[in-house]
């Protein structure tokens, strides 16, 4: 009986002198009684040699070995001494926290994927799941005097079972939900960063399954907030977000996309286990009592699931890095106080631009006078360490200047008390070609804005500014 098949994997072939065999040849043989295979391998030319090859004892002798019993036999053995196991990446079992919050369950799960990021969480609500993760420097970058922090949310087509129309089948940019909810998700998580951390991070949440019962955009606050909790990214304590209705005089937690369309209010707020740290969305005239009723709502939500995260905290955490913290030094605040004595004159100057001209003649005395030079930056890495630390020093101070003029005087830098509204002035009509225009000015800040409507006889394709005489519609299109 003949086996015929592809010989796979690096084997000793008797008569080649013992040498190993590894590339893919043609075989053909039978099993002796001596336990032995005859063999004719074929070479690329499509020569044939006899020669045997030895098999392991495991092996029936009396067996005839064909290529399919015997990659077979392989593989079992294979199993049988985990050497499929890969040493780099061993097996793990996740972590999981559930927690309740408005008759829903919200899962969160680290140790499963991406398990190289410095923190990784899968959150879950129903059949919705979302993978954030969050990955940070560990060098502070020299010229650096903010948090260079990025946050990218992402949502598939393949996540509600969808192909992209387009001839590419590609994703393409961010839609502008997208921007947004990245934002959303930025705003809550970045005052809660230890001061003076100034590392470059970067945050990721990727929505991988959405079955359209509640929004996204709240879910991913609170895993991007749990991923970063986990990690060694130094975080001052952790933040969720829940989305608030309002409907029949009650509040709803996480609304369905069917409550949203019936509630008076669309609010995501975001906060910590002790205060609020962010609203955003609408509301139909609710009075200020039942907008507080909704917010109480909200923070005792946001409260249970801050305890969520720091469970998970508790039990799948990493050590938070060392990292080097940027702080204003009271002896520099100091020396530039003492050469700022005219800054709060040149704060009230009542036009932008010579109030501007009068604060950046005072900040070239400053640096002139406590910063290193250039030259010195070049050589020296701590002159360029000194350089970003006037930079915050001198932020700090002039902020704390115009706000002490707000708090104690009523007045805003352009003249203003708390309660005056800048003027507006809005001119209509403002171009004359389009069916409907205005500019819109309110202090020294303007808006263009206009209108024009689409006739049938208008050509779509071309979207160059030109006329249409044969029309007879007169239109002008403004591409």
């Amino acid at each position: 009986m003949t086996g015929v098949g592809f010989l796979q994997g690096p084997v000793v072939v008797n008569k080649c002198g013992g040498r190993n065999v590894s590339d893919r040849r043609k075989w053909r043989g039978v099993c002796s009684s001596s336990g032995r295979v005859q063999l004719q391998i074929g070479s690329s030319e499509g020569e044939e040699r006899d020669t045997e090859l030895d098999l392991d004892d495991e092996f029936d002798e009396d067996v005839v070995v064909d290529t399919d019993e015997l990659e077979l036999k392989r593989r079992e053995h294979l199993l049988e001494n985990d050497l499929y196991a890969s040493p780099s990446i061993p097996a793990k079992e996740s972590t999981k926290v559930s927690v309740e919050v408005g008759g829903k369950v919200i899962t969160f799960e680290t140790g499963m994927v991406a398990r190289q990021a410095a923190g990784s969480v899968i959150v879950r609500s129903g059949n919705s799941m979302i993978l954030c993760t969050a990955c940070a420097e560990s060098t502070t970058s020299p010229s650096a005097d903010f948090l260079p922090m990025r946050v990218d949310y992402s949502e598939k087509f393949s996540a509600i079972g969808k192909t992209i129309g387009t001839y590419l089948r590609r994703e393409g940019k961010p839609s502008e939900r997208e921007v947004l909810t990245s934002r959303l998700i930025d705003r809550p998580l970045r005052p809660m960063f230890q001061n003076g951390f100034f590392n470059e991070v970067q945050v990721l949440a990727s929505v991988f399954a959405y079955d359209g019962s509640i929004s996204t955009d709240s879910l991913a606050i609170c895993g991007c907030a749990a991923a970063i909790h986990i990690s060694s990214i130094p975080l001052v304590e952790p933040v969720a977000a829940v989305r608030l209705a309002h409907i029949d005089g009650n509040y709803i937690i996480n609304p369905s996309k069917t409550e949203v369309e019936l509630s008076r209010t669309d609010l995501v707020v975001a906060g910590t286990r002790n205060g609020i740290l962010m609203i955003e969305g609408t509301c139909d005239f609710l009075t200020e009592e039942e907008l507080l009723r909704g917010l109480k709502i909200a923070q005792e939500s946001i409260s249970k699931i801050c305890g969520a995260l720091d469970q998970l905290r508790i039990v799948a955490g990493k050590e938070k890095m060392d990292a080097k913290l940027r702080a204003v030094d009271d002896e520099l605040l100091k020396k530039v106080e003492a050469l700022t004595d005219d800054l709060d004159e040149a704060v009230k100057v009542t036009s932008k631009r010579l109030r501007d001209d009068a604060i950046n003649e005072i900040k070239d005395r400053v640096f002139t006078e406590l910063a290193p030079t250039r030259e010195q930056v070049i050589l020296d890495p701590e002159a360029a360490e000194n350089l970003v630390i006037l930079q915050l020093t001198w932020k700090k101070h002039i902020a704390g200047r115009m706000r002490r003029l707000i708090l104690d005087e009523d007045r805003r830098p352009d003249g203003r008390n708390c309660t005056t509204v800048r003027p507006i002035h809005i001119v209509p009509s403002f171009l004359p070609t389009a069916h409907g225009s205005a500019l819109f000015t309110r202090g020294e800040t303007q808006v263009s804005s206009s209108d024009s409507l689409l006739f049938p006889c208008v050509n779509l394709s071309d979207r160059r500014i030109s006329m249409y005489p044969d029309s007879g519609c007169g239109h002008t299109w403004w591409g």
